[in-house]
């Protein structure tokens, strides 16, 4: 699949689910290397682009993140359809992958880089299963 023919929804919801799983895989490497405002910054874009998988579904997909994630809370979350700490858990990891990569005073621990990356890897799960049960029999070969 080339930039002209971007494919089918299965192929766009695919390629999302694989940035999401290949950033959440890099925040692992990066924490075991003691660099946790990388891991910070990498689980929070495999949240986001679990996030925009979602948003694909709906056929939205958005050029600033503060929309991906509204529209995902306003879709998915305060219509429980994800659980409704999700909200809290993505502003919180937005937050910290900010302070991180913006804030010279700022500099992530290794609780802050753990915590962030399980909750990535749980967002991931929920959202492939989901669009599994949504879209296709199986949607990816990426796994944990």
């Amino acid at each position: 699949m080339n930039n002209d023919d971007i494919g089918t929804l299965e192929d766009l919801v695919n390629l999302s689910l694989e940035k999401s799983f290949n950033c959440i895989e890099d925040a692992k490497k990066l924490i075991g290397e003691k660099s946790f405002d990388g891991a910070v910054n990498r689980a929070y874009y495999g949240i986001f682009w679990a996030i925009s998988t979602i948003n694909l579904l709906d056929g939205n997909k958005f050029r600033k993140h503060k929309d991906a994630i509204g529209m995902f809370n306003k879709n998915y979350v305060h219509t429980e359809i994800f659980p409704k700490d999700f909200g809290r858990k993505i502003a919180n990891a937005e937050n910290a992958r900010h302070k991180s990569d913006y804030d010279i005073l700022t500099k992530a621990t290794e609780e802050t880089a753990t915590e962030h990356i399980e909750f990535a890897v749980q967002l991931f799960e929920t959202v492939k299963s989901y669009c599994e049960s949504k879209t296709f029999e199986k949607v990816s070969e990426v796994e944990k």
